[in-house]
Formats: structure tokens, C-alpha cells, sequence
């Protein structure tokens, strides 16, 4: 037709391999050998001790040296401080049987996090994540006990 110009490359590419692939096998691995070791070593590991204690100082020391080691090494180390992390909240989940405010989350959580950000409401990276995620855990149980939760017992009738 005339007026209309196609270009010669006029298709989607489906699917093209990341530039730091290898970069990105090397943090899988380094996930998936800490999941390995902590299987392997978990009657010899214990919750509360000196094991905790050094996933969290390295991954706090890594995490301030380079991006390399805040990917890899912080990340691995992070790890190790999930088992002992959920043993300490424990006796808080009796208060919250029954009540999941995860969709509530993933559904908030980005909007939320971009209102604050849009509006400088924290100048600190760990102020910022405190305040959306504090925002977003209220939005979410909001969500929970006034949507959500009616909902569901209505339509499981």
C-alpha cells in the first residue's frame, strides 16, 4: 500500500540467551549447593548458634563489597537465617490462624511501593522498604478481613 513502510525484521523474537548467562548459572549454583549443604549437614546444624551467626555477618559484609558477592555470596549466606527467622515468629502464628493476607500482598505491594517512592515519603533504602512494607501488610489485611475472607465464605456455601 502506499505510505505504509514495513520493516524487513517485521516479527517478535521469541527468545534470546541473557549476555551474563553464565553469571546467572553461577548464582543458581551457589543457591542450589547451600540448599545441598544444609540437607546434607541439617541433624549437625542447629537453629539458634554460631551458624546463624555467620550466614548473617557474611551476608551483611558480602553484601557491602561488590554487586558479585551481594548476588552470590549474601544471597547463600541469607539463606541459612530462613530456618531460625521462622522459629522465632512461631508463637506469633496463633494469632493469625487462619488468616492469609499473601494475595493481599502480591497484589498491593507494587503499587504500594511506587506510591512511596513516587512521593519520597523515605530517603533510606531500609527506611523505604520498612514503610511499604509496613503499608502494604495493613493494605493487605484490610484486603483479608473486609474482601477477601467474606468472599471466600460466601462462595464456599
Amino acid at each position: 500500500r502506499p505510505g505504509v513502510e514495513v520493516a524487513p525484521c517485521d516479527y517478535a523474537v521469541l527468545w534470546t540467551p541473557p549476555q551474563d548467562m553464565l553469571a546467572d548459572l553461577a548464582h543458581v549454583k551457589a543457591i542450589f549447593l547451600t540448599g545441598a549443604m544444609a540437607g546434607i549437614w541439617a541433624d549437625r546444624i542447629r537453629l539458634f548458634g554460631i551458624v546463624p551467626a555467620i550466614g548473617l555477618v557474611v551476608a551483611l559484609v558480602a553484601g557491602r563489597r561488590s554487586l558479585f558477592f551481594a548476588d552470590n555470596i549474601a544471597g547463600a549466606a541469607t539463606a541459612v537465617l530462613v530456618a531460625p527467622t521462622a522459629a522465632l515468629l512461631a508463637p506469633f502464628a496463633r494469632f493469625l490462624r487462619g488468616v492469609d493476607i499473601s494475595y493481599g500482598v502480591y497484589l498491593y505491594a507494587w503499587p504500594i511501593q511506587q506510591l512511596v517512592a513516587m512521593y519520597g515519603i523515605t530517603s533510606s533504602p531500609w527506611m523505604f522498604v520498612l514503610v511499604s512494607g509496613a503499608i502494604t501488610t495493613g493494605v493487605a489485611l484490610v484486603s483479608w478481613f473486609v474482601i477477601e475472607q467474606p468472599a471466600m465464605r460466601r462462595w464456599s456455601r
